[in-house]
């Protein structure tokens, strides 16, 4: 097995175990809060995904994501954090494994070496999001939100690649990498609120 295939076989394995994982939080239990307290903790909750999402760049995706399958405890940050998170990991590792799917398939030279910095870029990417999960881990609001923007950034930089070189981004990898950049940024303003920055 060469390195590529081994890579790529590796990647969807992550890709793989990323998807369980949401699966089995969103089909997780619900909260126990009950009663009374537990419309009180749905009220704020829902109060909270409103003021977080209004300050995204896609409060309709920020809504339907952060609508809560479980409800949290009021200003448990790292519940709305790690519902993002999953999808915007899983997101950053399909681009990154259709981003190899694209050069098995382009000959033209000039796409091809954009599809190599973009593939780059996105090898970034997914170190940014481990480190996302690491600092998420320890409720490090500051350093998530500032993993979260370079993530962004660093995406950022194959869109700028395809403008600059003239080569034709295709249509399906415009779609995704928006969506990623989208999950990315919702990331980014739940860090920056529960950071109180």
């Amino acid at each position: 097995m060469d390195c590529l295939s081994l890579f790529r076989s590796l990647l969807l394995s992550l890709v793989i175990l990323i998807s369980l994982q949401l699966i089995f939080f969103l089909c997780g239990s619900s909260s126990a809060v009950v009663g009374v307290e537990k419309t009180n903790a749905a009220v704020i909750v829902k109060d909270l995904v409103h003021d977080i999402c209004v300050q995204t760049s896609n409060p309709v995706l920020c809504d339907n994501t952060l609508r809560p399958r479980r409800i949290p405890m009021p200003g448990n940050f790292s519940k709305l954090a790690e519902i993002v998170l999953l999808y915007t990991s899983n997101r950053a590792s399909t681009n990154r494994m259709d981003i190899d799917s694209y050069l098995d398939n382009e000959t033209d030279p000039n796409m091809r070496k954009q599809l190599f910095v973009c593939a780059d870029c996105y090898d970034l990417v997914n170190e940014d999001m481990f480190k996302c999960e690491e600092a998420l881990s320890q409720a490090r609001f500051v350093d998530l939100f500032n993993y979260a923007v370079i993530a962004k950034g660093n995406e950022v930089q194959c869109e700028l690649g395809f403008a600059a070189s003239g080569a034709v981004e295709p249509p399906q990898l415009v779609t995704t990498s928006k969506l990623f950049q989208d999950y990315a940024d919702i990331l980014r303003v739940i860090a920056k609120t529960a950071a109180g920055t």
